[in-house]
């Protein structure tokens, strides 16, 4: 009986310390950081900004040059 306990004890803290360290694995986070802190609603939304300011400075860049390639024909 004692055996059994230490097997499920085992496995109880074995799957919390491996989903903890595959959680961050997954997430490509140090392997020790909490793996339930993620990004704040201002770093998101600041992130998907930069990402369409980016989107639309190339697709400006593209259509600008698209324009001038006609114009020179």
């Amino acid at each position: 009986m004692r055996t059994f306990k230490y097997l499920v004890l085992g496995l109880i803290i074995g799957t919390a310390v491996g989903l903890w360290l595959g959680v961050n694995l997954g997430k490509g986070k140090p392997l020790l950081s909490n793996p339930f802190n993620g990004p704040t609603l201002r770093q998101s939304l600041e992130q998907s900004g930069t990402r369409l300011k980016d989107k639309s400075e190339q697709l400006f860049e593209q259509g600008k040059n698209a324009v001038q390639d006609q114009m020179n024909k």
